[in-house]
């Protein structure tokens, strides 16, 4: 099985992104700040029928230290088409984040201008055609370290829903607090050790989502000046972040 990178189509969808709002912030310099505005300014339905093209290239990237993404012993191939609305939703679907079947918020996703890489896909050299990969870091998780099998990955994805994914995570939490829980919202021990946090997290991070940051700080507040107006909590917890 050949792993690549997401379809030419996606990346012309993130390239337009960033064209369009990086001034948003007032300054072109190739990163959307204000991806806030951008969701409010940008509609992604205007790229339908936009052409793209790339060329053919070899596959394969590094997702950070300690993990690398399998390379493609074959080139990516050429690509070249139109975007489909089903590109465009597929983009919408992934930028809302993960919902369960109430429509209750699961997990947040990256900013708008983030790239898709992290996304590995396949490629059906016989139909043309593309589709999700599931032999990634992710599937190699909930294999081995939620169900707890002896596996490199999940053999498939029949059955499973938004739901299921929410289950996963869930369960991978309650396993795994103890070494891998980073959002304990109480900061009163290092208050009162008269600590202080550095707080930043990029706009466009494809790694760790940055609206995860915002949850974060959210909870601080509401934890730790429960009856405080929004003003004063979040002049409270500037004063918690003071170098």
């Amino acid at each position: 099985m050949d792993y690549y990178p997401p379809p030419c189509d996606l990346e012309l969808i993130v390239n337009a992104t960033i064209a369009a709002c990086d001034p948003l912030d007032g300054r072109a310099d190739g990163v959307v700040a204000r991806s806030d505005l951008c969701k409010l300014h940008f509609n992604y339905s205007s790229l339908i029928g936009a052409p793209y093209y790339c060329a053919a290239s070899s596959g394969g990237s590094s997702l950070g230290p300690g993990f690398i993404k399998r390379q493609s012993m074959s080139s990516t191939p050429e690509q070249n088409g139109t975007v489909t609305k089903e590109a465009v939703q597929l983009v919408q679907t992934l930028l809302a984040g993960l919902k369960d079947t109430q429509g209750r918020q699961a997990y947040l996703y990256f900013k708008p201008g983030a790239d898709f890489d992290d996304a590995e896909t396949t490629y059906d050299s016989e139909t043309g055609t593309w589709g999700l990969s599931i032999d990634g870091n992710g599937g190699e998780f909930v294999a081995k370290f939620v169900n707890l099998q002896e596996a490199d990955t999940l053999s498939t994805l029949d059955n499973v829903t938004y739901d299921t994914i929410r289950d996963w995570m869930q369960m991978g939490w309650t396993m795994y607090e103890d070494t891998l829980m980073t959002h304990n919202p109480d900061l009163s021990v290092l208050q009162q050790s008269y600590g202080r946090i550095l707080h930043f997290h990029g706009e466009q991070d494809a790694s760790v989502p940055t609206a995860s940051s915002v949850h974060y700080y959210e909870a601080v507040r509401k934890i730790m000046f429960p009856n405080e107006s929004l003003n004063t909590s979040a002049a409270a917890v500037s004063r918690v972040a003071e170098a």
